[in-house]
């Protein structure tokens, strides 16, 4: 490495070391690691394990997405830009979208492949892993007959229809035109492969049982009871608040979760809470340090394909 990359490396290395401490910093270590000490072990421990697989499913459905865009990565490589995207999702005000934007241009940069190609794959990616929210959301809602959440679905299918018939094209510059129609056609590749992303989809699905059953396991750890089927329903929605301009959705998915909680389950507002923190200190707080690993491992070490 040139002395100017060294220098550059380790800058990005200092600034991602400070925002770190800032986020560790204000989140008051001191009262989360209190509220974890109430809580039986073997439970909380299990529950860390199946919040966190989402992480190595999403990185099998990065890999295979990007090899569909001949870009191949084995999957230590994918789950090392996985666990980077979420660092960068963490620390910036988007809520839990951004990485995916950021790593197009450090995938482009390190294999010297278009940036519309590189986020063709991603943006797929990120719609399979996001399915199994609606799946569930709309599975919940069936089986507990919450009808009015059934009817959104024709509503949003209706309105991406009608914007499918909207043929508006406005003049763009020349790069982002370029970038649009390596991103076309590098999904006119993706479309080929539907078979594949059919068994991507059915993959990704078991993230989200995982997801709950930690959620349940951190009650459990409480003494608290959340083995029910209102959970098939609180689970996805309060993930949705994950989407709000916040850093990583820290905030508005803490107050989503407690209030869906103490509104459909047993559990009064201060237990919802409890759990909410908890599950956030085992999910957003572990990718923030391994996620800040991973994306500087990337100023050390090149993204190799293989």
């Amino acid at each position: 490495m040139r002395y100017s990359g060294r220098i550059k490396a380790l800058t990005s290395i200092g600034l991602t070391s400070l925002v770190l401490g800032i986020l560790i910093y204000l989140a008051e270590p001191s009262t989360v690691i209190s509220n974890v000490r109430d809580a039986e072990t073997r439970f909380l421990v299990l529950a860390v394990i199946c919040a966190n697989l989402s992480l190595p499913i999403y990185a099998l459905v990065w890999k295979h997405m990007l090899s569909l865009v001949d870009i191949h990565l084995n999957y230590a490589e994918s789950l090392r830009l996985q666990l980077a995207g979420v660092f960068i999702n963490n620390i910036t005000p988007f809520g839990n979208i951004g990485g995916e934007t950021v790593l197009t241009f450090i995938i482009s940069r390190h294999l010297d492949v278009k940036p519309g190609k590189v986020f063709s794959a991603l943006f797929t990616s990120g719609l399979i892993n996001f399915a199994p929210m609606a799946t569930l959301i709309l599975t919940g809602a069936v089986m507990l007959g919450y009808w009015e959440i059934i009817l959104l679905v024709p509503l949003v299918f209706l309105g991406i229809k009608a914007l499918s018939l909207i043929n508006y094209r406005p003049e763009l510059p020349s790069r982002i035109q370029s970038f649009t129609s390596d991103f076309r056609d590098s999904m006119s590749m993706i479309k080929g492969s539907k078979r594949k992303i059919l068994v991507l989809l059915g993959i990704t699905h078991t993230w989200i049982l995982f997801d709950i059953l930690s959620i349940a396991l951190i009650g459990l750890a409480y003494g608290l009871n959340l083995f029910t089927l209102q959970i098939l329903v609180i689970v996805p929605l309060a993930r949705a608040a994950n989407f709000v301009p916040t850093p990583g959705g820290s905030g508005p998915y803490e107050i989503a979760l407690a209030g869906l909680l103490s509104t459909f389950t047993a559990l009064n507002l201060g237990e919802g809470v409890l759990v909410a923190v908890t599950y956030r200190a085992i999910t957003y707080y572990i990718g923030l340090l391994i996620g800040y690993i991973a994306l500087n491992s990337l100023q050390i070490k090149k993204i190799k394909t293989g």
